[in-house]
């Protein structure tokens, strides 16, 4: 999307703070969900008290994911911004003119979707050279729905 006549270019937000905010959040809920993952055989034990600490440690591990996904889904619709792009300072606009971007499409279409679209390699791969191969950085995710990153 090419910005609106009369509007100034956006400068795009340096491509090794988006890849560490991108790290900060994807560490935030991958720790989480190991945990969760470690402890779910040993929760469907059958009775006794090691079965008991490991559903213990499966529910504590889950409700920490959705506390992590939870203040992500609240941060990018109300700021534009995940923990990892807060802790970076940046931050989600639109991309033809810098206001805020739509909270629905950010959470529901740049987040969620291309969330799960990054469970397979090859599409978060192809999703991220896009901020490689264009000059404003922008990535697929940030092409499906007008947005883009800026320092700030």
């Amino acid at each position: 999307m090419a910005p609106a006549a009369g509007a100034e270019r956006i400068a795009p937000a340096p491509l090794g703070a988006r890849v560490l905010a991108a790290f900060i959040d994807i560490s935030l809920a991958a720790g989480p969900a190991m945990v969760a993952t470690m402890a779910m055989p040993g929760a469907f034990m059958t009775g006794g008290a090691r079965a008991d600490r490991w559903e213990a440690l499966l529910m504590t591990a889950l409700f920490a994911l959705a506390l992590v996904v939870a203040a992500q889904l609240v941060l990018l619709a109300a700021r534009g911004q995940s923990l990892g792009k807060l802790a970076t300072r940046l931050r989600i606009v639109r991309a033809d003119g810098g206001g805020a971007a739509d909270a629905g499409a950010v959470v529901f279409v740049r987040t969620v979707l291309f969330g799960l679209l990054w469970l397979v390699p090859p599409l978060a791969l192809v999703d991220g050279a896009f901020a490689l191969l264009r000059s404003d950085r922008r990535c697929l995710h940030d092409l499906a729905v007008g947005t883009t990153v800026v320092k700030g």
